[in-house]
């Protein structure tokens, strides 16, 4: 695939004005987010029914994913054509879910710059998963005995997504070199948390607040690892060689296939092969820019890959059980 081959591509997404920024639509889901996050957080002095707190759990752990998706598309200029608005933009929205926002943006842009490498991708990079052979031989200790049967871990293992995130973002916040530099993070994380504890514990007895945290958590980690898992993990793994750019993004992505619930629910993250190939394609265009895409791929012979939500995991845990063959 060369330079002047995504030239081509790239200059049909433009022609059919498809990367033209347009912030009504995500003024509505930001609108009706706001709404439905102060309805959650009224419940809490509504109610201290443990049967309606489970159920706010439930409704929380949507919402934070709706402002973890928005968070994502301001991190990538989708939104406003001015960076310092889409910047204060995603802060706020980080703040909602209690992450760096400038965490966030230098993870993914990582993963972006180096999608599915083995070196490179901080999405594949950890401790107790392998997404490739040589992953799997450098784990150690318990690491290694999880690694070795991790077919079976790791859907438990999503339950956890939501602490890691957390501690990766607050080490981010802390090593950050210059002081000025983490004044703001860290005051907004300490926002997050404060409110959020004391929300939690001014209106619920201390087990029921616990139980309010651990099942919001781990439901929260459930919804954002069903977002980004079928993305890219069980697809080919990047070691070494050099392939080029518009291959590796499409190559290394699986698309879910569209449809209203499953592009509501994923944020329009479904259309992975389009996002990867144009991340400043805001989202209400990704549909549109599938049909391109596809159609460029079918006349250069690249394969462009999509299939369903259950499907995705079986593919998912078929490829971490077989990585965890060498192990054996």
């Amino acid at each position: 695939m060369t330079t002047s081959e995504f030239a081509e591509l790239r200059r049909r997404i433009v022609d059919a004005g498809l990367l033209k920024k347009s912030i009504q639509p995500t003024v509505i889901s930001f609108a009706i987010n706001l709404v439905l996050l102060l309805c959650s957080i009224s419940i809490f002095f509504l109610s201290q029914h443990i049967g309606v707190l489970l159920l706010n759990a439930v409704f929380l752990a949507l919402i934070y994913g709706r402002f973890g998706l928005l968070t994502h598309d301001f991190g990538h200029m989708q939104v406003c054509k001015s960076t310092k608005i889409n910047n204060l933009l995603g802060h706020i929205c980080g703040t909602v879910v209690g992450l760096s926002y400038p965490w966030w943006k230098d993870k993914h842009n990582a993963h972006h710059a180096h999608t599915n490498h083995d070196h490179g991708d901080p999405d594949i990079d950890l401790p107790i998963l392998a997404y490739s052979e040589a992953q799997a031989m450098r784990k150690k200790g318990i690491c290694r005995f999880i690694v070795k049967h991790q077919g079976w871990f790791f859907l438990p293992i999503q339950l956890l997504a939501a602490f890691s995130l957390r501690y990766s973002s607050w080490k981010y916040v802390l090593r950050k070199r210059k002081p000025t530099d983490c004044i703001l993070d860290l005051f907004l994380s300490s926002l997050h948390s404060t409110i959020y504890l004391v929300l939690i514990f001014s209106t619920q007895t201390w087990w029921m607040g616990l139980l309010f945290i651990i099942v919001h958590q781990h439901l929260w980690s459930l919804y954002i690892t069903s977002i980004f898992a079928p993305n890219h993990k069980g697809m080919p793994i990047i070691e070494g060689e050099t392939v080029d750019f518009m291959r590796e993004q499409i190559l290394t992505a699986r698309n879910i296939k569209p449809g209203m619930i499953t592009d509501y629910y994923y944020g329009h993250l479904n259309y992975q092969i389009e996002h990867h190939l144009f991340p400043t394609l805001p989202r209400h265009n990704m549909r549109k820019a599938r049909k391109i895409v596809k159609q460029f791929c079918k006349e250069q012979e690249i394969e462009y890959y999509e299939t369903g939500v259950l499907r995705s995991y079986v593919e998912i845990v078929q490829h971490m059980h077989k990585i965890s063959l060498c192990l054996r």
